[in-house]
């Protein structure tokens, strides 16, 4: 059934490029505190895996609250300690207002 609230309002991590130096995290539906938990720990043994660069593909996220902002940032903070550049890419016009109303877009780097 599609309305129903144990399938919705969903946040899936999708990882490809596991064990190379540039991988790729995509997070589809709501960033939001019900997948919070999730995406920081998938994140975060994405960073401590010692990539190059951490791609977050932002492309398909419906929704971001200040959960998920935090989520972003703390991503931001254990990579720039960790050396490993993160980038955000291809986030949807919802996500990417959020990030200017926030004034994120001058502190994380975001890509088209």
């Amino acid at each position: 059934m599609a309305d129903d609230p144990a399938t919705d309002d969903v946040l899936s991590v999708v990882v490809e490029g596991v064990g190379t130096s540039t991988p790729v995290v995509a997070l589809v539906g709501e960033l939001d505190a019900g997948g919070a938990t999730e995406a920081r720990s998938a994140l975060a043994r994405l960073i401590d895996a010692g990539p190059t660069t951490l791609t977050v593909d932002l492309g398909r996220l419906d929704f971001i609250d200040s959960v998920g902002l935090g989520v972003l940032i703390g991503a931001h903070r254990q990579a720039e300690a960790a050396d490993v550049g993160l980038v955000l890419s291809g986030p949807t016009p919802t996500c990417l207002r959020v990030l200017e109303i926030t004034g994120l877009t001058s502190v994380l780097d975001i890509r088209s």
